[in-house]
């Protein structure tokens, strides 16, 4: 699985990238146009248009954590798949974000207590 040192590697790697961009840039506009031009348009290129984002923070989104295709394993970096709603008041947040939550949210008898808690809410009696 990847760790954080993947993470920082391919942040690392998107900067170096755009900056080997930016000087390309900046050795083509100075060819033609000087090097004052040059300093004037990667300037703008970097500071002007969204290249600044995809060199400092699209890496991590592209590389960060997503949902995984099977079955995780426990661990002290497993991320809970839990929903945090706003209406979730601290003892709801205490609960989801504890070690045993996770056990109980995928367990098979979860889906049966929701549909119950569900028609409760509704006013059915049980």
């Amino acid at each position: 699985g990847n760790n954080e040192l993947v993470y920082w590697i391919c942040g690392l790697v998107g900067f170096a990238v755009g900056c080997v961009g930016l000087r390309a840039s900046f050795v083509l506009v100075a060819r033609h146009f000087g090097r004052g031009a040059a300093r004037f348009a990667t300037a703008g290129v970097a500071l002007a248009t969204p290249i600044a984002w995809y060199m400092t923070q699209q890496p991590g989104f592209t590389h960060a954590f997503t949902l995984p295709t099977g079955p995780e394993p426990r661990g002290a970096h497993a991320l809970p798949r839990v929903g945090i709603w706003p209406k979730d008041g601290i003892n709801a947040l205490r609960a989801k974000t504890s070690d045993w939550y996770l056990g109980v949210r995928t367990s098979r008898m979860f889906p049966l207590a929701a549909a119950v808690r569900h028609l409760g809410r509704l006013g059915v009696p049980a």
